[in-house]
């Protein structure tokens, strides 16, 4: 009786300290709301004097999940359990339509001497950062879109508030030649396609500045080509009246634009979440709870072995 209740007391002990781990990380997590600004620092090593802005593109619950909000919030794009893939199309698509909405950043600058700049007293939230292309010693340097949190946190878990972030850019040389250009249209999620509208529409935007519309549908096998001059110019591609239950997303490979549907009705069937990693602080007590009582009772099955072994 007095090795068990020796045990009982070990097993108690480390319950314990579990739950004091439990709690402390709790409100490591709750400590990202008592700060409600941060400053973001922007590095463009390949050329100097690029314009880049700063839009605040989503909120950030509770749950550390995103909510598009201001101008973007009628964006049916979507934002949770994405890896770095769809992160980058999110930011594509988003960038887009900041382009063809004439949206105005809430912050912008030119990158100094270094190739940096830094945004002060940005409110907690998630951030959408676009750079302009620039020609140097006849090389177009374009920055990729990127999407970026404040607070953000590092390897150690800890939340940053002074987040930093390197620009990743493509390169072209432009040639004046004629270059085709396409759009193609993908549908995702819907089955058979009979919830489908029977055609899209899209603008084509250059430079910021509306360069055509054009419909899509079975009709043109939902693609579109065009030729124009390569200049360095900045092609943008956007979904207008994007159809309901229907999440969009735009990506683009060279001059090739992919607009994706994809369905998140009930007759299209709507894929199962693969990547949220969040379980409830109760969930994490009670499989604690759970393996602290296994841990007791091998110990007291192992005692009793022990004792008759001898």
């Amino acid at each position: 009786m007095e090795i068990l209740k020796g045990l009982c007391r070990r097993a108690g002990a480390i319950l314990i300290a579990f739950m004091l781990c439990l709690i402390c990380f709790q409100q490591s997590v709750c400590a990202a709301d008592k700060q409600e600004e941060g400053s973001l620092t922007i590095h463009f090593s390949a050329v100097r004097g690029v314009e880049f802005r700063v839009y605040h593109v989503g909120e950030i619950t509770e749950d550390w999940e995103f909510v598009l909000t201001g101008e973007f919030r009628d964006i049916p794009a979507e934002m949770n359990d994405l890896d770095t893939e769809e992160m980058t199309a999110l930011a594509e698509t988003l960038a887009a339509y900041a382009d063809a909405d004439g949206i105005t950043a809430d912050y912008s600058g030119i990158t100094d001497e270094n190739g940096e700049i830094t945004f002060d007293n940005l409110p907690k939230g998630l951030y959408l950062v676009t750079g302009e292309s620039k020609i140097s010693d006849e090389v177009c340097y374009t920055p990729v879109p990127f999407l970026i949190t404040v607070p953000s946190q590092d390897a150690e878990g800890s939340w940053i508030y002074e987040t930093s972030a390197d620009v990743k850019y493509e390169t072209s040389v432009p040639s004046e030649e004629e270059i085709e250009y396409c759009v193609l249209k993908y549908w995702s999620g819907d089955g058979d396609g009979q919830v489908r509208p029977a055609q899209i529409t899209v603008d084509i935007m250059k430079n910021g500045e509306l360069y055509e519309t054009q419909i899509l549908s079975e009709a043109n096998n939902w693609a579109y080509q065009w030729t124009a001059a390569d200049d360095g110019s900045r092609w943008t591609v956007v979904e207008r009246e994007i159809p309901d239950s229907y999440t969009v997303r735009t990506e683009r490979t060279g001059t090739v634009f992919r607009l994706t549907n994809t369905y998140t009705g009930e007759e299209g069937g709507e894929s199962p979440s693969t990547g949220d990693t969040s379980v409830p602080l109760s969930l994490i007590t009670l499989l604690s709870a759970s393996g602290v009582i296994m841990i007791l009772t091998g110990l007291v099955v192992r005692n009793r072995k022990e004792k008759q072994d001898v």
